[in-house]
């Protein structure tokens, strides 16, 4: 039935999607003549070349690599490139990723260059030189080198703005200075510092200054770093970038020599009159001073911050800096100066995932219960609706992959409490359909059934309301992971239509890999997925044909047709 589907559609890039995804199917089903019928119905060259990649990805899993590289190599010269400048990019990058993962760093690098937008070619360059630039293998490093100065001679010739070309050399920059090659770090800085330091200001101008500051110091060139800085003439820019070059120093392990310069920069901290300004710059030097390990002098620097609010999120940036040393004990200290519960959530269900990963599931949950527990401080009341809902969706996303099963029924009762001070429809329903997908998950399904009946009713409170649509394919993906797929095809059917970027524009996204989808169309196609995994084929079949537009049916029968071939291997 899903190739009846394929063969009624009537654009040749719509039915090459569809029938990639039959040809993946059978290549799952670890039959690979099959897969070559399949092949044969798709006339459009670049999915073509698209199956043949697939293709290339099964040789490479049963050992055959030189049959894969062999593919890929050939597939390279059936990319049509003519009117198709998306979809021949993509695919570029998807053949240049795999050669690099085989280890052909030279033949990936060949393949990127083929690659048309300049952003997204340097991209391709960053992403293999990164895997490359580690390895032992002197001849791959040496690709890795090559691979930077190609990207750095594309940076220079970009024609956009300065702000973009600043952040592509600074990226640019610091990946070489991971990859060991200083003294190419330095060339591509010694580009880039006149370029931004004799440019008039743009947005994030301080950002970058900072930044380029603090890779001088990692790259050895210290002097070159402090006279950025005193080149800088505005009190808080130059005291975020003289803290950045202060963290470097540290970070390059002369902390002797970075204490006294964050000294300095916190004596001038004192000259800024804006309190904003003020709190940002502190806010800055208080989590570069903690990540370094000088956590009383961060603590010390964080006090002078006198506002309530930005005092807490001094404090947040100083638990976010610990955890990413991994100084566990001291993040969950900070937490106590933390009173308001969507920015004291962050650090829990961080701490929660570190304790759940290690296997101390009702650990984790508990650390989960505390970020989400009422403090004696009457700030605590005083909630931001946004930090909020992202509190509550992180608890539920952390209790469903590592918190402890016997947890989640009390954890939950207090989600729900606080999902109650949400002002608006929006995140309530999105918070209870989460919460009824994990419930589910963990069979406690007429609990999740109940979530879901409130999440309904708040949706159908205002079938105007702007995300009227989004919610119900909420409630959709809560219903398919409680297990109930007619009710879940029910709810996918009443959503309205809402045009997607592909009514505007359908030839940007006729090769896209994953094309946008409405939020009915791609509720029909996961109850379609999960009809077909189930064998419920017929009701599959009714909610493909239920999705109106061709390309959003195309992507949905390559997904249905992969989704039952992984089922079956399960």
């Amino acid at each position: 039935m899903l190739r009846i589907a394929a063969l009624s559609l009537k654009g040749d890039p719509d039915r090459g999607r569809a029938f990639t995804g039959l040809v993946h199917m059978q290549l799952r089903r670890d039959k690979l003549k099959a897969s070559r019928i399949e092949l044969k119905n798709i006339r459009d060259r670049l999915w073509r070349v698209r199956a043949r990649i697939l293709t290339a990805d099964y040789h490479l899993r049963k050992g055959r690599t030189k049959t894969a590289r062999r593919v890929l190599a050939e597939s390279i010269k059936l990319v049509p490139t003519k009117g198709r400048q998306r979809g021949a990019d993509d695919t570029y990058l998807d053949i240049a990723t795999r050669q690099a993962a085989m280890g052909d760093y030279n033949a990936a690098l060949a393949t990127a260059r083929r690659i048309s937008i300049p952003l997204e070619r340097l991209d391709a360059y960053l992403l293999i030189a990164d895997g490359a630039a580690v390895s032992r293998d002197k001849k791959v490093v040496a690709a890795a080198d090559k691979m930077f100065s190609d990207a750095f001679a594309l940076a220079k010739k970009l024609k956009g703005g300065l702000q973009e070309t600043a952040e592509v050399l600074l990226r640019i920059a610091y990946a070489q200075i991971d990859a060991k090659q200083d003294k190419n770090a330095l060339i591509t800085l010694r580009h880039l510092r006149p370029l931004i330091i004799d440019s008039p200001p743009f947005e994030g101008w301080a950002d970058r200054v900072a930044d380029m500051a603090g890779a001088f110091v990692l790259a050895g060139d210290n002097n070159t770093a402090m006279g950025i800085v005193r080149s800088v003439g505005d009190i808080r820019h130059r005291t975020k970038a003289m803290s950045e070059v202060a963290s470097a120093i540290g970070t390059k392990g002369n902390i002797d020599a970075a204490v006294p310069l964050f000294s300095l920069a916190f004596q001038e901290t004192k000259r800024i009159g804006n309190d904003q300004h003020k709190f940002e710059a502190i806010q800055h030097m208080v989590h570069r001073q903690a990540k370094l390990g000088r956590h009383a002098d961060a603590f010390k620097m964080a006090g002078h911050v006198r506002d309530r609010r930005m005092q807490a999120l001094t404090m947040l940036a100083m638990g976010k800096a610990m955890m990413e040393i991994d100084d566990h004990k001291n993040a969950e200290l900070v937490t106590n100066y933390i009173p308001y519960i969507g920015m004291r959530s962050q650090i829990f269900t961080a701490l929660a995932n570190v304790k759940g990963i290690a296997g101390k599931n009702m650990e984790a949950s508990a650390l989960l219960a505390k970020g989400l527990a009422d403090t004696p401080n009457a700030a605590a009341q005083k909630i931001n609706p946004e930090s909020l809902e992202r509190a509550l969706m992180q608890s539920i996303d952390i209790q469903s992959r590592v918190g402890a099963p016997e947890a989640m029924v009390s954890l939950f009762d207090r989600v729900r409490q606080l999902s109650k001070q949400l002002p608006t429809i929006k995140p309530r329903v999105s918070v209870l359909s989460k919460m009824a997908v994990t419930l589910a998950n963990n069979g406690k399904k007429q609990m999740a059934q109940d979530d879901l009946d409130v999440a309904w009713r708040l949706a159908w409170r205002d079938t105007q309301h702007p995300h009227f649509a989004e919610m119900l394919s909420n409630i959709t993906d809560a219903q398919l992971a409680a297990g109930f797929v007619l009710q879940a095809f029910d709810t996918a059917a009443r959503i309205p239509e809402e045009p997607t970027g592909l009514t505007d524009n359908r030839a940007a996204f006729i090769d896209a890999s994953s094309p946008p989808e409405s939020p009915r169309n791609r509720a029909l196609r996961k109850v379609a997925m999960a009809a077909g995994t189930v064998g419920r084929p017929k009701l599959s079949i009714r909610a493909v044909r239920a999705i109106t537009d061709e390309t959003a049916l195309a992507y949905a029968v390559s997904r249905i047709a992969t989704a039952i071939a992984e089922a079956k291997q399960r």
